[in-house]
């Protein structure tokens, strides 16, 4: 029989104990998986981490190729779409055990669920910060509706000097009115400018006549 769940908040709703989880209910599963990254953070992380801080960046590409071989990174990411599908648990093991590796779990948690080529999430503006309903950012189609024409400024873009892929939130400009859209689009890197903490790589990114396969873009309603 399908029983309706009450949305319950555990400040304001009692709860009971077999609703929390807690490490000492972990699986085998679970146990490896806590075990696989505290030895990748201590083995592999650890002993490069003053490079890293010094922006030898060469090496945290070298641990994201590396925990992208593990499965870490596409932990929580469905099998139907080349994940592991593990779940919510593991993957909160993993984010817990990353954390021990300083900046680097920054650039680990900005491709987490991503998955596949390292990738910069570009959504902050000066000016918006991560309002995405106030960017100014836009994407204007071609007289042949071939492509998008993107045109526009981000800032703080983790992974940014070194992604291979950037996803770029922008408003879509059709029949010259911009339409309340969202626009995640897939844009290859070409350079910017360093911004923020330099342990992670940030970068100030300007979009400029940059132009995009019109197939290469998501488009949600807000």
């Amino acid at each position: 029989m399908l029983i309706e769940k009450k949305k319950r908040h555990y400040l304001t709703n009692d709860v009971e104990l077999v609703e929390v989880f807690i490490p000492d209910d972990f699986n085998q599963e679970h146990e490896m998986i806590n075990d696989l990254v505290e030895k990748f953070v201590i083995k592999d992380v650890a002993p490069v981490l003053d490079k890293i801080e010094n922006q030898k960046f060469d090496e945290t590409v070298r641990l994201m190729n590396e925990a992208g071989q593990l499965g870490l990174i596409s932990a929580d990411i469905p099998e139907a779409v080349r994940g592991l599908g593990l779940g919510k648990i593991c993957s909160t093991i993993i984010s817990k055990k990353m954390a021990l590796a300083r900046s680097f779990s920054i650039t680990f948690g900005g491709q987490t669920g991503i998955g596949g080529q390292i990738t910069a999430y570009a959504l902050t503006e000066p000016g918006a910060g991560t309002d995405a309903m106030s960017v100014k950012t836009t994407a204007i189609p071609s007289d042949c509706n071939g492509y998008y024409i993107l045109n526009g400024e981000k800032q703080w873009i983790s992974n940014a000097g070194f992604a291979g892929i950037f996803i770029v939130f922008a408003k879509i400009a059709v029949y010259g009115l911009y339409r309340r859209k969202g626009f995640r689009w897939s844009v290859h890197r070409a350079g910017g400018k360093e911004d923020g903490s330099k342990r992670i790589f940030n970068l100030f990114c300007h979009f400029r006549q940059c132009k995009g396969p019109s197939g290469k873009y998501h488009r949600r309603d807000w």
